[in-house]
C-alpha cells in the first residue's frame, strides 16, 4: 500500500488521463463515453485502430465483471495493449489476453516480478522502474 501511494504521488504531475477522439455512442449513459468529443480527445492511426480491432475480435465482449464496473471485460487491457504500440507499459501480471498479445507483438510491455519488486526501497524501486524503461526504449 506505501509503494501504490509512493508511485501515485511521484507519477501525478507526470501523468496525464486523455480520450481518444470520437463521438457519443448512443448505446452508453453520458458518464460512460468511451471517446471525447471536438477539442478533447486525441487522434489515432491507422496501426492501432487494425490493433484495436483485432483485439477486439479476439478477446472483447459486452459482458462485465460486476455491474458496477463502466469497462467491459479486457476493455481497458485492450486499450493498454494498443498504447503498448507506442508508449511502455507497466504490469504485474501477463496472463493471456491482450497484455500478453501486444508483448508478443512487439508492444512495449514490461512485466514487473513482485517477489522482486516487494523487498525493494521506494527510491530502488524507481531505479528499477527507469531501467526497465530504458530497455524498452533502446
Amino acid at each position: 500500500m506505501e509503494l501504490k501511494e509512493y508511485i501515485n504521488r511521484y507519477l501525478d504531475s507526470l501523468v496525464k488521463v486523455d480520450a481518444m477522439f470520437g463521438f457519443h455512442n448512443s448505446n452508453l449513459p453520458p458518464d460512460q463515453q468511451r471517446s471525447g468529443g471536438f477539442g478533447i480527445g486525441r487522434f489515432s492511426n491507422k496501426t492501432n485502430e487494425l490493433f484495436r480491432k483485432n483485439l477486439n475480435q479476439k478477446f472483447g465482449t459486452s459482458q462485465k465483471r460486476k455491474s458496477t464496473q463502466i469497462f467491459y471485460k479486457q476493455e481497458a487491457d485492450i486499450e493498454l495493449a494498443v498504447r503498448s504500440l507506442i508508449y511502455p507499459v507497466l504490469t504485474l501480471d501477463i496472463k493471456p489476453g491482450p497484455l500478453k498479445e501486444a508483448q508478443e507483438q512487439g508492444g512495449k510491455v514490461i512485466l514487473l516480478e513482485r517477489q522482486f519488486i516487494k523487498p525493494l526501497s521506494n527510491s530502488d524501486f524507481v531505479s528499477y522502474i527507469k531501467s526497465r524503461l530504458n530497455e524498452v526504449q533502446t
